[in-house]
């Protein structure tokens, strides 16, 4: 699990770095690589990363030790809830609500979990809000 969410990051962090640094990009959200997948690649990666360390720690756990626990799940909470997805949604919204890719792109593309977009862009909002992390206060500044 480490390994795998080591290099999402690291891949979705390179692809943005490069399509940021193109010229012809200025002005547009990122939606190539890992980032057709997920809007936010990254942000997977690293919890995918943090769960990793804990799920292989836990053989010489024991009693408090459990306690560990503790470390993705403030990780999740914070990218989920706090400090992470809701302030990059809330940004991308003021800055591209008013584009109707966007909003295809938004509708059709995971906030976290690698998915085809064709896929997820089928499930019905209940499906995505309990088991994919659509939370409604990612798109809360969004104009329905």
């Amino acid at each position: 699990m480490w390994s795998i969410g080591i290099l999402v990051e690291i891949t979705a962090d390179q692809q943005k770095l490069t399509f940021k640094n193109s010229p012809e990009n200025r002005g547009k959200w990122c939606n190539v690589g890992l980032w057709k997948y997920s809007r936010h690649p990254n942000y997977f990666g690293e919890i995918f990363l943090w769960w990793g360390i804990f799920v292989a720690s836990t053989p010489v756990l024991e009693g408090a030790e459990w306690l560990v626990v503790l470390g993705p799940v403030f990780l999740m909470v914070l990218l989920l809830f706090v400090s992470g997805i809701p302030l990059l949604e809330e940004s991308a919204d003021k800055k591209y609500g008013n584009v109707a890719e966007y909003i295809i792109y938004k509708d059709t593309t995971s906030p976290l979990i690698l998915l085809p977009p064709g896929l997820y862009g089928m499930l019905p909002s209940w499906y995505k809000t309990i088991f994919l992390f659509e939370f409604p206060l990612y798109s809360r500044n969004l104009s329905q």
